[in-house]
């Protein structure tokens, strides 16, 4: 039995290693797709014990201080690694790198990050170790020199570049993200002894010791979490609380003060009052003397004026009277008479003067006195004013400033109380939650491409059964006769098909387990800094493809062989009954079966009536068009991204942050245009955001074309999101969404969704922005085209003190095209399977079809068919079959392609998920000039066939 199982494998080796292969495939793709993603995350795991970096990373919005590291310490149980780190401005001119880095202080903590790979560690004050990246992309030498700009952390500083390495603190070659500059980090960079700003903590770390469980560690942290945020906002604000209590006291205190001096001040008022009626009695009574105790009415001023015409009166009545006295005088002879009247005469001059003297100095006396107690009137009422207009501005000051404190305690009310962030590893370390995520895209991607082959597989082990038990029923016969049980007769077509499962498992297995995950990781490590895979065999990776595969092929040849077996050995001895004939599909339409030439309805019959060859086909040439439709499309989804993203959506040549656009010079540019740029977050998800109070002109920079249509349509009141983003929120047209800026979260309203492919963006016009935050609008970054923009430019710009950075779209393009090389792997892999598939299939397919018609094909050379002829004959079929499996293999690569391009998307990318027809066009080109091929390589045994052997009969 085992020999003439052997000879049977020497005799169909082709049917053998099509059984062997396409295990093998099946096996090692379901294995190595799925199990690369366990091993990526088991090295990175290990490299991470091994370097020991941090267990827990803790941050807060409002900074760590001495007290809160003492309150978490005392919760994990360890003490914490203080890390001064931060996000800065850098450059140096000796490279001409201009950009965002990350910048940490060296300490205890921070040095086990590095790993040295050239020059030394930092030692002395200001000596740095640089990016190995930042060295190879700007070519940086030791001993040049980096400037720092000051932040909220870091004094200014010029750093000297001592060593280059990595840091395990980033697993990938992307350097995280910020809301500075074009929003990328370019490079991290270590210093010794960095001057610091404050002592605010930046970061604390822990290394657990073994003894301790990271996610319990976790939970503690979590559980407390409110109370520790709590008790450093109180920390926090208690200065500002004091100041407010100072201030209260200070308006009590103030209004006491002035309550005092008010009193004070009416006192003398109310004094000053009293004087003056004292003053106006006497000048009243004076001016009464004088009008001879004749009371009068008014003011003093008026009744003054009353006493003046009264003197002018009485003086003009006796100097009357003098002047007619003194006329008489004058007339008189009589010396008796004018002695008399010389003594009135005497009598009126006396009369005169005494009045002249008493009415000038009393109304002299008395004028001084009105005009001194009319000026003390106006004195006393601008006092009154003064007063008056004293309390109400001083209630106005104790209102304002009582208001002032009133708003200060409703702020510290509503203030946002900081976050605790609090991260595990695979979150603190930048790229490891990536290199997570890719794992587990390409353990997603790898769930379908094995049913493919396992499909196919059954189909292989079930038409070579079924052939190999056909031609050998009289030997099944045979066995029968000698006493062989139905299972021991079958063993033979069992043991071919187990000897081809087990030679592929055994493949599958080294291909699944070492050679496909390390073909894929290493091509994943072009954007990570990650050691060699740690590949193993991992039993619960490796239990289903077996039993499926075993299904597959061993299963079904034993399903087939049993089958059979049963029969009598009296019906096995006989040769089978040739099968009825049937009519196909198109004999019933006359209209196309009578124009149809004899060896075209031979073909025909014989492609549909062999319906497990002719699905065994289809499948088989479908999944290698599908597959090679997917291998082409995503090829162009990831790449034609680039051109889209790059020249129809950034229509900018370069990006300028800046503090002050005032005195920026324009004229390194040709246009330009200033907008608002801020980081924020939606959820948990970074988004970059743009304010405009032009969009229609940022438009002309920025493409804001709508998702259902080529235009982009105005509107002041815009709220714009891009596409990924809405996907990944579920967000549409008219949804709420809460967007965090600057620690408070505020709410807007979606109004457009735009197309876009790298990053997040919320774009939205300024009024929107200044309503919905109260916040000003102030521009901070500018758009720049221009037709000579280059690294000179990009220097010339920067030497403005009011530049932070310059990047450059070409730069960044480069940037994002390194980043989308990675899944050129996933693409050959794809292709390389399609192809292996299809050969498999289709060199079997006509191994089989030839073993089968040996009779007639020889017949067929007897009637004088030349090999062109005899070849045409057979491949016909197949060609046929091979265009029918086009038409099934392009829907199923459309929805393949699909399923792929989703899976393989990584959070801040959109792939162009539109199936282009050149990728299909390719594939079908593909796969019929692979098909060809094989059938002209297989035609050449059709005019192997010996006439002799193959016409011989069977006597019964």
């Amino acid at each position: 039995m085992v020999k003439d199982t052997l000879r049977e494998i020497k005799k169909r080796k082709l049917q053998f290693f099509a059984i062997l292969l396409i295990t093998a495939l099946g096996v090692g793709f379901f294995i190595g797709i799925r199990v690369t993603g366990f091993d990526m995350r088991k090295t990175a795991d290990l490299y991470m014990d091994e370097a020991d970096v941090l267990d827990i990373q803790i941050m807060n919005s409002l900074g760590i201080d001495d007290a809160m590291v003492e309150e978490i310490d005392t919760i994990v149980q360890e003490q914490a690694n203080k890390v001064y780190w931060s996000t800065v401005y850098a450059n140096s001119s000796a490279s001409g790198f201009d950009g965002v880095i990350n910048l940490y202080d060296i300490n205890a903590a921070t040095l086990k990050d590095i790993t040295l790979t050239e020059g030394r560690l930092p030692s002395a004050p200001n000596e740095a170790f640089v990016d190995s990246l930042l060295i190879s992309a700007y070519k940086l030498k030791i001993g040049d020199t980096i400037s720092i700009k000051a932040n909220d952390v870091f004094e200014a500083s010029e750093l000297t570049i001592v060593g280059a390495g990595n840091s395990a603190l980033y697993l990938n070659k992307s350097r995280g993200y910020t809301n500075m500059g074009s929003g990328e980090v370019q490079a991290y960079v270590y210093a010794q002894d960095l001057t610091l700003k404050n002592d605010v903590i930046p970061t604390i770390r822990y290394s657990l010791s073994e003894d301790k469980d990271v996610d319990d560690v976790l939970v503690k942290l979590n559980k407390h979490k409110d109370e520790l945020t709590q008790a450093r906002f109180d920390r926090l604000i208690q200065p500002e609380i004091d100041k407010l209590k100072d201030a209260e006291a200070e308006i009590a205190a103030n209004k006491v003060t002035f309550n005092q001096e008010m009193i004070k001040q009416e006192n003398q008022l109310k004094a000053a009052e009293n004087s003056l009626a004292v003053a106006h009695t006497k000048l009243s009574d004076g001016l009464t003397a004088l009008t001879l105790d004749i009371p009068t009415s008014g003011t003093l001023d008026e009744r003054l004026a009353m006493v003046e015409a009264s003197y002018t009166t009485i003086k003009t009545m006796l100097e009357t009277s003098i002047k007619d006295l003194k006329a008489r005088i004058a007339e008189v002879q009589l010396p008796e008479l004018k002695v008399e009247l010389e003594k009135e005469l005497a009598i009126r001059e006396g009369e005169l003067n005494e009045t002249s003297v008493k009415y000038s100095s009393g109304i002299a006396s008395l004028r001084a006195g009105i005009n001194e107690y009319n000026q003390g009137v106006k004195d006393l009422e601008a006092g009154k004013a003064a007063l008056a207009s004293a309390k109400v501005s001083f209630a106005e000051e104790i209102s304002k400033a009582e208001a002032e404190v009133a708003a200060a305690y409703k702020k510290i009310e509503n203030a946002d109380l900081g976050s605790l962030y609090i991260y595990e590893r695979k979150d603190a370390i930048i790229g490891y939650t990536d290199f997570y995520n890719d794992s587990e895209r390409i353990e997603a991607i790898g769930n379908i491409f094995p049913l493919i082959f396992f499909g196919v597989s059954i189909l292989i082990t079930l038409s070579t059964m079924s052939q190999m038990v056909d031609e050998s029923r009289s030997q099944l016969g045979v066995y029968k006769a000698l006493g062989y049980s139905s299972f021991r007769a079958s063993l033979k077509y069992v043991s071919f098909a187990f000897i081809g499962w087990l030679v592929g498992v055994l493949i599958g297995i080294f291909m699944g387990f070492y050679l496909l995950p390390n073909i894929i990781y290493n091509a994943y490590r072009i954007m990570y800094e990650t050691p060699e895979l740690e590949s193993a065999i991992v039993l619960s990776y490796l239990w289903l493809p077996l039993v499926v595969s075993f299904v597959a092929s061993v299963g079904v040849a034993y399903f087939k062989a049993m089958r059979v077996s049963k029969e009598q050995a009296a019906n096995l001895l006989r040769p089978p009954l040739p099968k009825s004939g049937q009519r196909i599909f198109l004999e019933r339409i006359p209209l196309v079966w009578n124009h149809l030439s004899f060896l075209y309805k031979v073909s025909l019959r014989n492609l549909f009536r062999n319906k497990v060859r002719f699905f065994m086909t289809v499948i088989g040439i479908a999944g290698c068009t599908g597959l090679l439709i997917t291998g082409f499309g995503i090829s162009h989804s990831i790449n034609s991204i680039i051109d889209i993203q790059f020249e129809e959506i950034f229509i900018y040549d370069g990006m300028i942050s800046y503090t002050n656009n005032e005195d920026l010079d324009a004229s390194l540019y040709d246009t330009y245009i200033d907008i608002y740029s801020e980081n924020v977050q939606i959820e948990d998800t970074p988004v970059t955001m743009f304010v405009s109070d032009d969009l229609l002109e940022l438009n002309n920079y920025f493409k804001m074309n709508d998702i259902n249509s080529d235009d982009f349509k105005f509107k002041e009141d815009e709220v714009i999101i891009s596409e990924k983003l809405a996907e990944v929120h579920n967000l549409d047209i008219n949804d709420k969404m809460s967007v965090k800026i600057n620690k408070l979260n505020y709410e807007f309203t979606v109004s457009k969704i735009i197309k876009n492919h790298a990053g997040h963006y919320l774009i939205m016009d300024k009024d929107i922005y200044t309503t919905t935050t109260n916040d000003t609008y102030s521009q901070n970054v500018r758009f720049i085209n221009g037709a000579n923009l280059d690294n000179d430019t990009k220097t010339l710009i920067m030497e403005d003190d009011n530049v932070l950075n310059v990047t450059l779209l070409g730069a960044m393009e480069t940037t994002f095209k390194e980043q989308m090389g990675n899944f050129d792997i996933i693409i050959i892999v794809v292709i390389g399977a399609a192809i292996l598939l299809e050969v498999i299939v289709l060199a079997n397919l006509i191994s089989m079809n030839i073993s089968e018609r040996k009779k007639e094909l020889a017949t067929l050379k007897v009637l004088g068919f030349y090999p062109r002829e005899l070849s045409t004959y057979i491949l016909r079929e197949n060609i046929i079959m091979t265009f029918i499996s086009l038409i099934v293999g392009v829907g199923f690569g459309y929805f393949l392609h699909l399923f792929v391009t989703k899976t393989a998307e990584i959070d801040m990318v959109m792939f162009n998920r539109n199936l282009n027809l050149s990728s299909i066009i390719y594939s079908m080109i593909f796969t019929v000039i692979v098909s060809l091929v094989i059938n002209l390589i297989m035609s050449r045994r059709a005019d192997k066939v010996n006439m002799n052997e193959a016409l011989k009969t069977f006597d019964a």
